[in-house]
């Protein structure tokens, strides 16, 4: 009978330990911050919108959206992190952070660094998170996901993310990145881009394309920004870069132009294009893919700095609007030609855009900066003016790769 008790006891004891979490903190006490957009405050310096997914089990009836959104105004992101606090009943964790969102006049102010620098002391804050600059509202950028009412809100944004990263058609610059770029002064950032469609009524500017311009050269890709018409869905774009110049914004790339230059920079994967074939009357589609990192050349002299990057791409024939004999040696060569001249046409566009905007957008400075032992000696060289007052080239050398009949 004692055996039996002390037995029982045991069991209670054990129950006990295990019947919690070891903090007190159970999973329906933590709200998953998924987003945060920062706007241009009215009584304050900064407007926090806070976007949040509902879990199941809270209550949500049929139609209802599972998302919530908290906004408030702050001097900082610290303060706004202890006001959303006090004003949820929920305990914030930013550990699922998948959006650090930033209006585009906050960029251009140059506020970015400071709102940058302020995640640090977040301890808990996941500075894997994408930053994604804003043309409008940031808030209203958050706002054109709550249209997709049954959705799984951290999932949708993933795959958003995803797609637009492995399409080459935005910088992957995350809360770290930034941090590093902000803080030791070497190289320029490029930031991706987005915008609410609804928000967008003139056309967007940066996008380098003219209407007049040959249809060969013109995709899906290649739409403005925020101006593509949807009559459902989502309402916000995630398509473009931000070029940044010493911490403020300075230009804008679309989607089209951003895939050349992450191909200079070497944060390109695979995509596809469309060039003229030979006859003029049709055209031929690629599959374009990396096939080796950019070479960078980088000679300081007394005058500025002398600059050579040479991208490496490989292309195959995946479709074509006429029959084009790819196994003819002429036709063969035609096409390798024209493909490597449209791209390198292109290519040319974004490196005047870039360098007019006074952008080391192509990382040279902070690619010459490995030759150097202290971060002294390399201001001393002031390698980033040298940089922007010297000469840049940017070459792609293209090869043709014949399609395998086997896969035909």
């Amino acid at each position: 009978m004692v055996k039996r008790g002390m037995l029982l006891g045991l069991l209670l004891l054990v129950m006990t330990f295990l019947g919690g979490c070891s903090d007190s903190l159970e999973l329906d006490d933590s709200a998953h911050v998924l987003s945060v957009a920062i706007d241009r405050g009215e009584e304050k310096a900064y407007r926090y919108t806070f976007q949040m997914p509902i879990l199941l089990g809270e209550g949500l009836g049929n139609g209802e959206a599972r998302f919530r959104s908290l906004t408030l105004e702050a001097d900082n992101i610290l303060d706004a992190f202890e006001s959303a606090n006090h004003a949820d009943a929920r305990n914030m964790n930013f550990a699922h952070l998948n959006f650090l969102v930033v209006s585009e006049e906050l960029a251009r102010a140059g506020d970015m660094p400071g709102l940058i620098a302020s995640c640090a002391y977040l301890a808990e804050l996941r500075e894997e998170a994408l930053v994604v600059v804003v043309r409008g509202s940031a808030q209203d950028f958050l706002k054109g996901f709550e249209n997709e009412k049954e959705s799984n809100l951290e999932r949708l944004q993933e795959n958003l993310i995803q797609g637009a990263a492995n399409s080459s058609i935005i910088p992957s610059a995350t809360i770290a990145d930034l941090l590093e770029y902000f803080t030791d002064g070497r190289g320029d950032c490029v930031v991706a881009l987005g915008s609410v469609n609804e928000s967008v009524s003139s056309p967007a500017t940066g996008e380098g394309e003219e209407a007049s311009e040959e249809a060969f050269s013109q995709s899906a890709m290649d739409d403005p920004v925020g101006e593509i018409s949807r009559e459902g869905g989502l309402g916000s774009d995630l398509r473009g870069a931000a070029l940044f110049s010493d911490g403020k914004m300075v230009e804008i790339l679309g989607p089209g132009e951003t895939k050349f230059l992450l191909m200079a920079r070497g944060e390109f994967s695979h995509t596809r294009y469309v060039v003229p074939d030979p006859s003029g009357e049709g055209t031929v589609t690629l599959n374009l893919t990396k096939r080796a990192q950019p070479s960078i050349q980088v000679d300081l002299e007394e005058d500025g700095a002398r600059c050579r990057i040479t991208v490496f791409l490989r292309g195959r024939v995946v479709d074509q609007t006429n029959f084009v004999n790819m196994d003819d040696d002429a036709v063969f060569e035609a096409v390798t030609l024209a493909a490597e001249s449209e791209l390198n046409r292109r290519m040319e566009e974004v490196r005047i855009k870039a360098l007019a905007a006074g952008s080391d957008a192509f990382n040279l400075s902070r690619w010459a900066s490995r030759r150097y032992l202290s971060f002294a000696a390399y201001e001393k060289d002031g390698v980033k003016d040298a940089i922007r007052n010297g000469q840049v080239e940017v070459r792609v050398e293209f090869q043709m790769v014949k399609q395998d009949p086997y896969r035909r």
